[in-house]
């Protein structure tokens, strides 16, 4: 497969951890290819393969125009009627299910906050709003129904007549329904680049949560309030 692969001219990663390992894969398995590290090229018989890493990203300019449209602004104002009347606030997360999003992590983070802060119940709700992926797959529809059992357990477990703790909305969405009043995010790997595309949609307030930073602190290049 690696002998395939550097076939190609360019070979695109998601971030440069991932460009690092396939070239430290094809330094230890193929022992006649010649990796300029510093470079990031692989020469390999005749030929020369560029290695980079190119994270994917959005159009931010149109997001930002479809979050503050008329349409959008009647979306939140009904969401926020519906689930987050008065003081409460209202986060939300707009993810497929994958295994490498973390989402049974992102929900376990909130049953161990209302575990821990109690005083913290009944303060916001969060909208998990969750795209099936790869149905045809038995690790994702597994996935899946952990993901809709931990949303009723909790529920269960701390919500109250007036109050539902998380909403799961199962289903493929328009990009439309971005733009809330908070967005909690737990983000891994190119977590910059993601939150960039997530907060570009002008939320009124941000949060970004990662699980290898300081307990607390500011992403310098992203100017948002960072917790682990």
């Amino acid at each position: 497969m690696l002998r395939g692969l550097l076939g190609n001219d360019l070979l695109e990663f998601q971030i440069d951890r991932y460009a690092q390992n396939f070239l430290d894969c094809v330094e230890k398995f193929i022992e006649e290819a010649h990796v300029d590290h510093a470079r990031q090229v692989v020469h390999f018989r005749d030929r020369t393969a560029h290695v980079g890493a190119f994270p994917i990203s959005i159009d931010v300019q149109r997001f930002e125009q479809m979050a503050s449209s008329p349409e959008s602004e009647a979306r939140v104002t009904t969401l926020r009627e519906r689930y987050a009347k008065g003081d409460r606030q209202l986060g939300v997360c707009v993810d497929r299910i994958d295994y490498t999003k973390g989402i049974p992590e992102r929900i376990r983070a909130l049953e161990t906050l209302w575990t821990e802060s109690a005083e913290l119940r009944g303060r916001f709700t969060f909208i998990f709003v969750c795209t099936p992926s790869r149905t045809d797959l038995k690790a994702y529809n597994t996935l899946e129904a952990e993901v809709v059992q931990s949303v009723i357990a909790i529920n269960k477990q701390f919500g109250t007549s007036d109050w539902t703790p998380i909403v799961l909305i199962n289903m493929a969405t328009e990009p439309e329904v971005r733009g809330f009043s908070l967005v909690y995010e737990y983000i891994q790997d190119n977590y910059r680049e993601a939150a960039r595309q997530n907060f570009g949609s002008g939320p009124d307030y941000a949060v970004l949560v990662k699980k290898d930073l300081p307990l607390r602190g500011t992403d310098p290049s992203l100017g948002l309030p960072c917790y682990r």
